[in-house]
């Protein structure tokens, strides 16, 4: 070059490369880390479809001791199933056949049928999605067992089918509103409506002759409890208008969210007619059938043989007439030991010499199959004869219901002696515990259930101060009131030995009779956990070396703003660029709020510590507040970040006002969400609340990087912070938390937090759910335009020189004249001597005479004049103080423009 010998080097900026390349990297080991902690079952399979990899969970659902062991061979899916499918399809071919929809799509899901190890066949919810891992493509699969759920859904269907082939109608209906909300086709088919048209009826619209009041009468037996199932007749009409006779068959279910009408429905036009047209022949059939509407038969009392029968008999039984004529009494019978024709001659003849016998049998029809029945026999006259009429009801399906029901208690029985907390069904009227499982004989030591339940209540408690006897009636009276209650007591064993338990009480109907339901659980462990918390937090050692932390951390995040700050402000004197300087005053201003949190966060943990703090309770809308933070937070999310901010409204319509210190439930609910969003680098961050049992519960809850175990109670601490890369790079003093759990405290709360490492963080706060008058305040916004002064005479009192510029600049850009008081006793001096002031700005922490001495002595000569103070304390502790001293209002330092020239246009103006 330019002759002489250079050296030229080419220098190419790849750091943003190398950051991708690292990022790159650390995401394919966060995603392994994720995959081998989760508790669903994940594998992934190379491009070959053999499973390279999986986590602990998956080895266990197929029945494997470890993933190694499962990944012993690399296998195909399909050595993980039975050969084929039920499709019938080859497990191999079907499963290539998946991985290829999900490669082409970008994910699969369906259910397959897995082999375990042993053998046993499960069924699974399978997903596979395509991913690129170490630069290859891959596929990432999770298994879901639903083998439970697949075995109740053919149960279901099978009994579903068996109900909609049925050749009676069937419905199940609300017991509120009576609205069908399922039947068979039978009823689609009888009636002639859609089933669509059908789920907006209820059975009045198809009982032209039944009215509502009727009806509810009807059903009066099941509401009450004093009847299982009832039955009537009635008319159904028929969306084309033609009516039929119906036989009515009702039972109420109990559901967990509602209860149900069970109607099975008989038409019984052809029994109607065959009726009508028995009334025109001999008087004997009259008597016969028009005393039942059931299979009925004749019997002449001296041969005990059948002499006549109607055709629901042959129905019944499946014989013709000409084969039942004849009959012995108890021939159609199942014929076993219980159930035979020397039995049903002792009915017979108790019949005939004590009166009519109904009774329940098992009758056999000619193909062989037993059936249920009730058997009515009693004696008549027929033709002036005297005979034996058996009225015989089909009630196989009645004992079938019986039997289910007796099933189901059984269950329910076996639940109720499973779960893990002891439980009480205790008569307060008799003072008796009349139920107990076997959880809460073997918690108290006794031998047995019997012995269990002839002691008392009383028996069960320490009966030691505040642990009294005579206290549980307390929380007795207290759940008839209020509801469910939940506290700690001391119980004692049958040895004597103390424990402390949770005691769940609540109010309810068992049997139709009132009883408190008492759900126990041991809480030993707990309450000593607790204890020892307590002690660990005595621990000078971890005192000592929190506070130099938090000096350390205190120092270097003072100096972090205050350089912004200063180094910002000296680029400002030289810089022309509009531009530029725009950037460099909103870097200073952001560093300077960091630099007031930081402050007003240490002056708070002190105050707190001095016990200054106070509440100060007033009534407010809290939908209102909810949707202010939210309004002010969801503007502080730069638009790059992948956040979102959420916020849930309770679930109802009316709006809610709650009794308690607004500015420190802001303040909670501000640090808790702003933690949220700054340690969620992605996500959602999402808060609302709900009232519950006397309480309003709030929660916040976040996608972001999660609070390990050891350190969930350590971060309510002062000074705490854990240590990563993220919270070092967000900074803090480690107060934040601190602060909100004293202030949720002071408001006679409780917060709660549950996080999992890498999943994201929930906290929950509990505060006492008061009500009052709601205090109405109205601000009347006042437009920029009219701001602006008429050359007033404002008197500021400010010692420091610099704030009584920066007030005297804004003032006067708006046309207000200004005079300055360095200190109390120059601001009555000239308020005393000058009648031109219009206003005072009352600065209350200055030399010589303070903001409150001068405030009192200026209104002994000028009780007329406003007089606004200006604070850096104006807490809610501080605002009490000065609204108490009478001020016509107050701002609060670093003084806001707006804020500033709003107080003093309508100061001057009233």
């Amino acid at each position: 070059m330019g002759g002489v010998s250079r050296v030229m080097a080419i220098v190419r900026d790849i750091s943003d490369r190398k950051r991708t390349e690292q990022n790159f990297i650390e995401s394919e080991q966060r995603f392994l880390r994720v995959m081998h902690f989760s508790k669903d079952a994940i594998g992934i399979l190379d491009e070959n479809f053999h499973f390279i990899d999986c986590n602990d969970s998956a080895a266990r659902l197929h029945g494997f001791k470890s993933r190694i062991e499962l990944l012993k061979n690399s296998p195909h899916p399909s050595a993980l199933s039975p050969q084929t499918q039920p499709c019938g399809s080859s497990s191999y071919e079907l499963a290539n056949k998946m991985i290829e929809i999900a490669l082409e799509q970008g994910f699969n899901k369906f259910e397959w049928l897995h082999n375990k190890v042993n053998g046993q066949k499960f069924w699974a919810e399978v997903s596979l999605t395509p991913i690129v891992f170490n630069g290859k493509r891959m596929i990432y699969a999770v298994w879901r067992d639903i083998s439970d759920q697949k075995n109740k859904q053919n149960r279901i269907d099978r009994l579903l089918k068996i109900l909609d082939e049925s050749i009676n109608e069937v419905y199940i209906f609300r017991c509120d509103n009576l609205k069908f909300i399922e039947f068979n086709k039978t009823a689609v088919n009888n009636l002639g409506y859609s089933p669509e048209e059908l789920l907006e009826l209820t059975p009045l619209d198809l009982k032209p002759y039944l009215t509502a009041e009727k009806f509810n009468e009807l059903l009066k037996p099941l509401n009450e409890g004093t009847s299982s199932k009832i039955f009537f007749e009635t008319i159904h009409r028929r969306k084309n208008g033609t009516e039929y006779p119906v036989e009515v068959y009702v039972e109420k279910t109990k559901a967990s969210d509602a209860d149900f009408y069970n109607a099975i429905v008989l038409d019984i036009s052809q029994r109607k007619k065959h009726l009508a047209e028995l009334k025109q022949r001999e008087h004997e059939l009259r008597e016969i059938f028009d005393s039942t509407l059931e299979a009925i038969l004749i019997y002449d009392i001296e041969t005990g043989k059948i002499i006549d029968c109607n055709k629901q008999t042959q129905a019944l039984y499946g014989y013709s007439k000409d084969e039942l004529i004849g009959k012995l009494l108890g021939s159609l019978s199942a014929n076993d030991e219980k159930y035979n024709i020397a039995e049903a001659a002792k009915w017979a003849k108790k019949a005939l010499t004590v009166g009519p016998q109904t009774y329940t049998w098992l009758g056999k029809k000619k193909s062989g199959e037993t059936f249920w029945a009730e058997i009515s026999l009693k004696k008549s006259k027929i033709g002036g004869v005297d005979r034996l009429m058996a009225v015989v009801r089909d009630i196989t399906e009645r004992v079938a219901h019986q039997r289910e029901i007796e099933r189901r208690e059984k269950e329910y029985r076996e639940i109720f002696n499973a779960t893990a907390e002891a439980i009480l069904i205790y008569d307060p009227k008799t003072n008796h515990i009349v139920d107990c499982n076997n959880r809460a004989v073997e918690l108290y030591g006794y031998n047995d259930k019997r012995e269990f339940l002839s002691i008392g209540l009383n028996a069960l408690g320490a009966n030691v101060e505040p642990y009294t006897n005579d206290k549980v009636g307390y929380y007795s009276k207290k759940a008839a009131k209020e509801g469910p209650q939940r506290f700690d007591w001391l119980a004692k064993r049958k040895n004597g030995e103390h424990f402390w338990v949770e005691v769940n009480l609540r109010l309810t109907k068992i049997g139709g009779a009132e009883r408190e339901l008492i759900v126990i659980r041991d809480i030993t462990d707990r309450k000593k956990f607790e204890d020892d918390l307590v002690k660990a937090k005595q621990k000078a050692e971890e005192s000592d070396r929190l506070k130099s932390a938090f000096l350390a951390n205190l120092s270097h995040e003072i100096r972090t703003p205050m350089n912004a700050i200063m180094g910002f402000g000296d680029l400002l004197k030289y810089s022309q660029d509009e531009q530029k300087r725009k950037e460099y005053i909103d870097i200073i201003q952001k560093s300077g709020f960091r630099l007031m949190d930081i402050i007003n966060e240490t002056v708070e943990i002190a105050k707190l510590d001095t016990g200054l703090i106070k509440t100060n309770p007033e009534t407010f809308n809290l939908d209102q507040l909810m949707q202010d933070i939210y309004n002010e937070l969801k503007i502080k999310i730069s638009e790059n970040r992948e956040l979102e901010l959420i916020y849930l409204p309770p679930n109802t319509t009316s709006e809610t006002y709650i009794y308690t210190d607004r500015v420190k439930l802001q303040q909670i609910l501000i640090n808790l969400i702003t933690n949220g969003i700054k340690y969620t680098p992605r996500g959602a961050v999402a808060f609302g609340y709900e009232v519950k049992d006397n309480r309003v519960v709030f929660k916040v809850k976040d996608t972001g990087i999660g609070i390990d175990r050891k350190n969930r109670e350590m971060v309510f601490k002062r000074f705490f912070r854990v240590e990563n890369p993220l919270t070092i790079k967000v900074g803090g003093i480690g107060l934040g938390l601190a602060i909100t759990k004293a202030y949720t405290e002071l408001l006679g709360g409780t917060i709660e937090l549950d996080s999992e490492l890498g999943k994201g963080t929930s906290v929950t706060v509990t505060l006492p759910y008061l009500t009052g008058e709601p205090k109405t305040e109205v601000f009347v916004e006042i437009p920029p335009d009219q701001l602006k002064g008429e050359s007033e005479l404002i008197l500021v009192a400010e010692d420091d020189e610099f704030n009584f510029m920066y007030i005297n600049e804004i003032l006067r850009q708006f046309n207000y004249k200004c005079m300055r008081a360095a200190n109390g006793e120059e601001a009555v001096n000239m308020a005393h001597n000058n009648e031109n002031i219009k206003l005072i700005l009352m600065d209350l922490k200055m030399p010589i005479m303070d903001g409150f001495k001068a405030f009192e002595e200026i209104r002994k000569f000028k009780p007329q004049i406003p007089i606004v103070a200006q604070t850096a304390y104006a807490l809610g502790e501080d605002k009490t103080k000065i609204e108490t001293y009478g001020f016509d209002g107050y701002l609060t330092k670093p003084l806001k423009k707006d804020e500033l020239l709003r107080v003093v246009k309508e100061r001057i103006k009233k």
